[in-house]
C-alpha cells in the first residue's frame, strides 16, 4: 500500500510534470525519489524568502495535527511548544497568552 502524501501538495503528485514551487521535506523527498534527478528542478531556498517559506512550512505542521477535541489552551501550548523548543531569544512578544483570547477592536475612549 501506497503511503498518502502528507505535504501540501497532498491534492497533485510531486512528479506531475508542471510547475512548482513547495519546500521539499522529507516526505515530498520520498515522492521526488521516483523521478531521475535530471528531470527534477530544484533549487536552493533564498535566505531573504526562508522566514516566510520555513514559517509557512510550521505552520502547515501544526494544522495536520489533529486538534478536533483539543481545547484552545491545548492548541496554544503546542504552539508555545514550539516556539520554546527555537531556543533563541525571549518569546514573550509571540508566545500565545492562556486561555487563548482574540482582541476583535478597541472602543473610543473619549480622549
Amino acid at each position: 500500500m501506497r503511503e498518502r502524501p502528507t505535504t501540501a501538495v497532498a491534492s497533485m503528485s510531486a512528479t506531475d510534470p508542471r510547475p512548482k514551487d513547495h519546500l521539499i521535506t522529507r516526505a515530498l523527498r520520498r515522492e521526488l525519489d521516483v523521478l531521475a534527478p535530471e528531470v527534477r528542478v530544484e533549487g536552493p531556498l533564498d535566505a531573504a524568502e526562508a522566514p516566510e517559506r520555513l514559517a509557512r512550512d510550521v505552520m502547515d505542521e501544526i494544522r495536520r495535527q489533529p486538534s478536533d477535541d483539543e481545547s484552545a489552551d491545548g492548541q496554544a501550548e503546542r504552539v508555545n511548544d514550539v516556539l520554546r523548543g527555537l531556543g533563541v531569544g525571549d518569546f514573550s512578544y509571540g508566545d500565545a497568552g492562556r486561555p487563548p483570547r482574540v482582541l476583535q477592536g478597541a472602543r473610543g475612549v473619549g480622549v
